[in-house]
């Protein structure tokens, strides 16, 4: 049986298309890291028909309610505040960090 994968990458996320079922898929930690996936962070892992998407969780969506609401009333995009937020916790050692000092700070 012949075995064909595609992978098509993009800033922070991965597809992989293959024409057959997939057991088990590994990705060299460089691929990651190249796509700027936080190796040490949370992925999320979308499986559709003949493909599977391999994107990291976005922060924004990791924040307590209250302050995902401070961030939609600033006006600014999406795309701006996470970017922000990931430049923040790559200066802070990850985003647990992250999170644990916005939590500390806000609450």
């Amino acid at each position: 049986m012949e075995r064909t994968m595609e992978m098509e990458t993009g800033k922070g996320c991965i597809t992989v298309k293959s024409v057959i079922r997939l057991k088990e898929l590994r990705l060299m930690r460089e691929v990651l890291a190249d796509e700027g996936i936080d190796l040490d962070d949370e992925v999320e892992i979308i499986c559709g028909e003949g493909e599977v998407i391999i994107r990291q969780r976005s922060i924004l969506e990791r924040l307590p309610q209250e302050l995902q609401e401070h961030c939609k009333a600033t006006g600014l995009t999406r795309k701006t505040l996470e970017t922000a937020y990931r430049m923040e916790a790559e200066a802070l050692g990850g985003v647990e960090r992250l999170l644990e000092i916005l939590k500390e700070e806000l609450f």
